[in-house]
């Protein structure tokens, strides 16, 4: 009885290491291909392509026609929320993540402290992150805060999380024309839309004032079941103990009489 109740106390402590283990909070947040991933458990933002908008303009800017076109995936580099001058344009998303545009160096991205004026359109960027739960749809959960000029879209595994026109007036993160982002966007990641192994956030950034053009997440996704779903299952294995323990003991006593 002694080995089997042994065996049975380490299996149960096992499990309960790995659910511990399992629990961990995985943090994700914005920053460039210029830059270390910060802490971050996601890779960095990457420029995948520009499109220009409905009304048919086409991209180009002060360093002349199509160039953002002509250079294929150029850098992402992370960028000052305030101007050359120091003035306060953006507000963070939170604590480990930056605001990140297109560019080349940081004195010609287009963002604040750089030069480059960006053309009216969609300009889109990716992120992924691991989630090692093998029932990472019924398990998993997050949310991330959300900043981006002149708004954006998120897609989180291809589906539609956040839409730029959502909001009043069409720009619900950022202002169109003078910059001005002072309050992040909450988006709720759900268990349906996770997959186990590489997940992919989409951040189509919508430009229509040939100012700035940036975007910063901060978040958080945990691959493990609600707090109550660890209860019950905890529950479920004390009752299991006490079972065995107590079919054991019906046995000890049969073999006595």
């Amino acid at each position: 009885m002694k080995s089997s109740m042994k065996l049975f106390a380490i299996s149960m402590v096992a499990l309960m290491t790995v659910g511990i283990a399992s629990a961990d909070t995985v943090l994700v947040g914005s920053y460039g291909t210029n830059n270390s991933s910060m802490g971050n458990g996601n890779t960095a933002l990457v420029y995948t392509g520009y499109s220009s908008g409905s009304n048919g303009i086409q991209p180009e800017n002060s360093y002349g026609s199509d160039e953002i076109q002509s250079t294929p995936n150029p850098q992402t580099t992370d960028i000052s929320n305030t101007d050359k001058n120091g003035n306060a344009v953006w507000a963070k998303a939170g604590a480990g993540s930056s605001w990140v545009s297109y560019g080349y160096s940081d004195a010609t991205s287009t963002g604040p402290s750089g030069d480059k004026q960006p053309a009216n359109g969609v300009y889109t960027f990716t992120s992924k992150f691991n989630d090692e739960d093998p029932n990472a749809v019924a398990d998993s959960y997050g949310s991330l805060n959300v900043m981006a000029d002149d708004s954006v879209t998120v897609l989180f595994n291809g589906h539609d999380v956040l839409n730029a026109y959502s909001g009043s007036g069409g720009y619900p993160h950022c202002a169109a024309g003078t910059p001005n982002c002072e309050t992040p966007t909450l988006v709720s990641l759900e268990g349906k839309d996770f997959v186990t192994g590489i997940n992919t956030l989409t951040f189509e950034v919508q430009q229509a004032g040939e100012v700035y053009m940036g975007v910063d997440f901060n978040g958080s996704f945990d691959p493990v079941p609600e707090p109550g779903t660890l209860l019950l299952l905890g529950t479920g294995l004390i009752g299991l103990a006490f079972a065995l323990f107590g079919s054991k003991r019906s046995q000890l006593k049969n073999l006595a009489c």
